[in-house]
């Protein structure tokens, strides 16, 4: 009997585990759990979970409850919203069903919609008396359609159009450095050089008397025009860079053509070598090569006589040859970087497919690589035409080492300074800066319209 009535106490425990337990002692918290008049040990359990909630907390617990109660006054706003926009809709247009005479449409913007309409609703035809009771309903003709407000087809047009404006000026603030340097540093110096060209000075007798400024239109542009030493450098440079130019775009492509078929890691390093030259400055790479030209300090004239020929780089008949050897040294790197860009951008698909069909990689370069980077051969072949009309620092280097092969005409940018500087004739010489710049942009237009046909 002591053990039917030992497992008889258990079971009793097991089904009711508060039974047994004495008494607590009564909490302030009680009163949240305990139902009126509830005093039975179960109820002081509860209790006893209740008061370790109270005092150790639970933060999950906390967050749910405050979620569902942001949950609830969402739900209510957007409730009192609908009711307040069905109160203010037209006859007709309420439960959806709208008069064929007025047109809703959707505002995708809700931030705009809620600053100009929720926040403003005199700008949609409200009174002051409706903007005085509380900004809650969305004007006489909004309509809110599954809690999503709409408002006509003009206004949606007018906030459009003015973030449209907002943007853009946003966008025009970031480019505005740029444009004040363009203005400040190309546009008023070229227009003060068209100014100055249509002016001559004068001086009275011997030219021991006041100079005096006198317009004289066109007289300068005609002056160059028919000036045979402006003429001559001009052509001078021509022939020059039909000869350098494509000798130095033919040894970048098969540079940048090499290092595409490099790895990415050697690719890079070797980058970075044939970058050097173009990160010198240009006076600087003119005075090194001089240097190296020289026959007093320079190797390169005796490795000629080693060779069994006597090299002098500053010869008439060397000149041009020298200076072109420095020009593409100095910018073969920066072509360089310009087309193997251009070839990275190539699909790497239509490598394969001709790998797969037999093809080598000569002829994947030839008629793959070249023809896609044309483009890229365009744009550097006109930069180095715009950079080749402008040569000075190599020529005016070279005629401090030889004077009686490198005159002071040489090059059309070394007459514009001599007539500046050293004549002061600064009308004709911004005269000759204006034709130079007119052959510069002829040229490189002609040039842009050639390569783009056969692009095309």
């Amino acid at each position: 009997m002591g053990a039917v009535a030992l497992a008889r106490v258990h079971r009793r425990a097991r089904q009711d585990p508060g039974r047994d337990q004495p008494e607590r002692r009564a909490h302030p918290g009680d009163r949240a759990v305990r139902a009126p008049g509830a005093g039975c040990r179960r109820g002081a359990v509860d209790v006893h979970r209740h008061r370790r909630r109270v005092h150790h907390g639970e933060p999950r617990d906390r967050q749910r409850r405050h979620a569902r109660a942001r949950g609830q006054r969402v739900v209510r706003r957007e409730v009192a919203l609908r009711q307040a926009a069905r109160e203010e809709l037209p006859t007709g247009q309420e439960g959806g069903h709208r008069q064929p005479g007025h047109r809703h449409h959707r505002l995708d913007l809700r931030p705009e919609l809620d600053r100009d309409v929720h926040r403003t609703p005199d700008r949609l035809g409200q009174g002051p008396q409706q903007a005085a009771e509380g900004h809650r309903s969305a004007g006489p003709y909004a309509e809110v359609d599954g809690g999503r407000p709409e408002v006509p087809w003009h206004q949606r047009q007018e906030l459009r159009a003015r973030m449209i404006r907002s943007q853009r000026w946003k966008g025009a603030a970031f480019t505005l450095p740029f444009q004040l340097g363009f203005v400040f540093l190309y546009l008023i110096p070229i227009g003060y050089a068209v100014h100055q060209s249509l002016f001559r000075e004068q001086r009275s007798g011997l030219g021991l008397g006041g100079a005096t400024v006198t317009f004289a239109g066109l007289d300068n542009y005609r002056h160059g025009l028919t000036d045979p030493a402006f003429m001559s450098s001009v052509l001078r440079v021509v022939l020059f860079a039909c000869v350098q130019i494509p000798v130095m775009l033919a040894l970048s492509l098969l540079l940048a053509l090499c290092l595409d078929a490099l790895t990415a890691r050697a690719a890079a390093r070797f980058r970075m070598l044939l970058l050097i030259p173009y990160m010198i400055p240009g006076v600087v790479a003119a005075i090194v090569w001089i240097n190296l030209y020289s026959p007093d300090v320079g190797p390169l004239t005796s490795l000629g006589g080693f060779f069994g020929s006597a090299w002098n780089f500053f010869a008439p008949s060397m000149v041009w040859p020298s200076i072109g050897n420095l020009l593409t040294w100095h910018g073969i790197g920066y072509n360089m970087v310009i087309i193997y860009a251009a070839l990275q951008v190539v699909p790497r698909e239509l490598f394969e497919a001709a790998r797969l069909d037999g093809a080598s990689e000569t002829r994947i370069a030839l008629s793959i690589k070249v023809p896609q980077v044309r483009g890229a051969l365009v744009l550097t072949g006109m930069l180095s035409i715009i950079q080749m009309l402008q040569i000075f620092n190599e020529p005016a280097l070279f005629r401090n080492v030889t004077p009686q092969t490198v005159s002071d005409s040489f090059t059309p940018i070394m007459i514009v300074y001599n007539q500046a500087f050293n004549a002061g004739n600064y009308h004709y010489a911004a005269a000759l800066s204006v034709l130079l710049a007119l052959v510069l942009g002829v040229a490189s237009f002609l040039f842009y319209r050639l390569t783009s046909k056969e692009t095309d």
